[in-house]
């Protein structure tokens, strides 16, 4: 059963490129969908020129698919085949691509540029987000500067792990006996984890 197609659509104004190759499911284009342009280049004008003038946008369906992988290979292949990201008369400005990325190489290359010029002396040393927090796993009970204090059985303790130890019973069982603070008020968690 097919029920993705790529389509064109046409624009019949004078503010846009006349073309735009896109892939949808068949029932969309069938309700009127025209596509879906991202590019800063024609984005904002594309949905003005969608709002104010739709009969301007006519879309036909080129070819059928049973799947949207095989939509997008298909989509691809006409804009590679066409040059659509080069081409002024489209208005597509990247190959379609499956998942996070519809970039043109000069995009990604921008971008890839930026981030290496980019100064990251911000995020060292006390400046880090994690700086002061939790960097020693291997503390536990009371030295671990994260631990809550508890009471159980009118006993303050340090942290879970050591009412757990000194009355002889697993840390989850000692844990979930606070967690559900007992009728009797045994056991219950401090307020505060410090």
């Amino acid at each position: 059963m097919t029920i993705y197609c790529v389509y064109i659509t046409f624009y019949r104004g004078n503010k846009l490129p006349p073309f735009y190759i896109g892939s949808s499911s068949i029932s969309k284009v069938n309700k009127g969908y025209n596509g879906t342009v991202r590019s800063e280049k024609y984005e904002s004008l594309w949905i003005k020129e969608r709002k104010e003038n739709p009969h301007l946008f006519v879309t036909k369906i080129l070819t059928q698919h049973e799947s949207r992988d095989d939509a997008l290979l298909k989509e691809a292949k006409f804009q590679k085949s066409l040059n659509a990201t080069n081409n002024p008369l489209y208005i597509n400005q990247s190959i379609a691509r499956r998942g996070f990325g519809n970039l043109s190489i000069e995009a990604c290359q921008k971008i890839s540029k930026k981030a290496k010029e980019r100064d990251y002396s911000y995020m060292k040393g006390s400046n880090h987000h994690y700086f002061g927090g939790r960097t020693d796993l291997n503390q536990s009970g009371s030295k671990n500067p994260i631990a809550r204090k508890c009471i159980v059985r009118g006993i303050i303790f340090g942290s879970i792990k050591e009412a757990a130890d000194y009355h002889m019973i697993p840390y989850k069982k000692c844990y979930s006996m606070i967690k559900k603070q007992v009728e009797n008020s045994d056991y219950y968690m401090a307020t505060s984890p410090y």
